[in-house]
């Protein structure tokens, strides 16, 4: 299922990155808020959102082996 020869894999993914990137847009904006609204809890605030933007990488790592394999 994972080669360059057949796309399937792009029909299956296709789906889940679309809602992954919806999802985690939603709660990137959401946590942007609690950012500004909430001082006190800054410092773990930021550490979530420093985790929700580590999975960029980790989702284009991924996508590389896919098309690879």
């Amino acid at each position: 299922m994972f080669s360059n020869k057949n796309s399937n894999v792009l029909v299956f993914a296709f789906p889940f990155v679309v809602s992954a990137l919806l999802l985690n847009g939603i709660m990137l904006l959401h946590l942007t808020g609690r950012f500004v609204k909430f001082y006190e809890e800054r410092k773990d605030i930021a550490v979530k959102i420093l985790l929700l933007l580590s999975n960029i990488p980790i989702a284009v790592l991924y996508y590389v082996i896919a098309m690879k394999g």
